[in-house]
């Protein structure tokens, strides 16, 4: 049974990646995603669910910090009830790699899990301001990666995407670089790189803890349910706020409404970007913020509930 783990910093690209996955490729396979939020709500998750219905969410934490033992007992609950043949992890945005893998590691299961495609996704626009700003975090899901796929590179020039190819060897010197734009990628192409890793994978074996700084300690986060309704334009004026500073430093907000005209819309933001489109109709609306020095005040105030 193959275990692929889907990494990457906030908003880096890794549902993307994995719709991608999921729809163009795994299609044809008995597949479990286990999808992992920081917070109590989980967007990604529904998302997801568009297309294949076997997605189980953990909350209110990383698997690498306090939602392990929720992370293990899934793991049990997949193997034995839906006996997949790939299991893909997406984990929390401020996960670190290493422990994700560790957590693994933990399953009485384990022996009977390959370790395949471990990615990590990273942005290449924003490189430089998470590993100076965040590094400890994202340095760790970049050395610990078999394979590295860059997002946004056509917003980079030739020289800048090839530089930041040479610091990224420098990182992880035995890591693939996948530095092609996404769109332009076959998913095929994709899957054989991740999983032609040239170190011997091998079997998952568990591994010791050892003591670092946790997510819960670094990074606030501020979340909603809301029934509250919403226009794209009150949206975009709102993202427009968050990203001149108002709501502290939000490295990644996510969230879904209802339209007044009973439509469902969305929104993705990182920092001087964001995107509002159009989804299928959810349960209910919800806001994921992750930062620090969040006002939690003013994103009452912003959002209205």
């Amino acid at each position: 049974m193959k275990v692929d783990i889907i990494s990457g910093f906030l908003g880096a690209g890794k549902t993307t990646l994995l719709i991608k996955l999921l729809s163009e490729i795994f299609s044809g396979e008995r597949v479990v995603v286990i999808e992992n939020e920081f917070g109590e709500v989980g967007i990604d998750g529904a998302i997801l669910k568009e297309y294949t219905m076997n997605v189980k969410e953990l909350y209110s934490g990383c698997i690498c910090c306090s939602v392990v033992g929720d992370f293990v007992e899934a793991l049990h609950g997949i193997i034995v009830d839906y006996k997949p043949e790939r299991i893909l992890i997406e984990p929390s945005g401020v996960a670190k790699l290493s422990d994700i893998k560790k957590a693994c590691g933990k399953s009485k299961f384990s022996m009977d899990m390959d370790l395949n495609m471990i990615f990590t996704v990273v942005d290449a626009t924003k490189y430089e301001v998470h590993n100076r700003n965040f590094g400890e975090f994202f340095r760790d899901q970049i050395k610990h990666a078999n394979t590295l796929l860059l997002t946004r590179v056509e917003k980079l020039s030739e020289e800048e995407l090839n530089d930041l190819v040479e610091e990224l060897k420098k990182k992880n010197t035995s890591a693939n670089i996948i530095s092609q734009p996404l769109d332009q990628l076959k998913s095929e192409d994709i899957v054989h790189i991740g999983e032609n890793y040239e170190l011997p994978k091998g079997k998952i074996r568990a591994v010791l803890n050892s003591k670092s700084t946790s997510a819960n300690d670094a990074f606030e986060k501020w979340e909603r349910r809301t029934s509250k309704c919403f226009n794209k334009n009150e949206i975009n004026q709102i993202l427009v706020k968050i990203d001149e500073g108002f709501g502290g430093n939000i490295l990644r907000a996510k969230g879904c409404f209802k339209t007044y005209s009973d439509e469902w819309i969305q929104f993705n933001y990182v920092s001087k970007e964001f995107k509002i489109q159009n989804m299928t109709p959810q349960k209910e609306g919800q806001i994921y913020i992750v930062g620090n020095n969040l006002k939690n005040d003013v994103l009452e105030d912003l959002f209205g509930c």
